[in-house]
């Protein structure tokens, strides 16, 4: 696991101990495309210390396409360059 991945599930269990007792919601807004969140987070411990996630649905599709997309897709379309685009 990168330094960084530790270092961030270290705060945030940090302050799900200092906020607990202060009847204190943690939520956190995360990427969301599934290989950002693979490369980036330790999932197991962020569900254990936070309240709520936020996933940041917006800016799947830009430029690099040649036809514009939802900016936040439910579901899958044929022409779809990455399935894995979609909440």
């Amino acid at each position: 696991m990168l330094v960084y991945n530790v270092a961030f599930s270290e705060t945030l269990s940090d302050l799900r101990n200092k906020f607990t007792p202060l009847g204190l919601l943690l939520t956190i807004a995360c990427l969301s495309p599934s290989i950002y969140i693979r490369k980036s987070y330790d999932v197991t411990s962020i569900v254990r210390n936070v309240d709520f996630i936020n996933l940041m649905t917006y800016d799947f599709h830009d430029t690099h396409e040649s036809t514009t997309g939802l900016n936040a897709p439910l579901f899958e379309r044929e022409s779809d360059y990455n399935k894995d685009l979609n909440v």
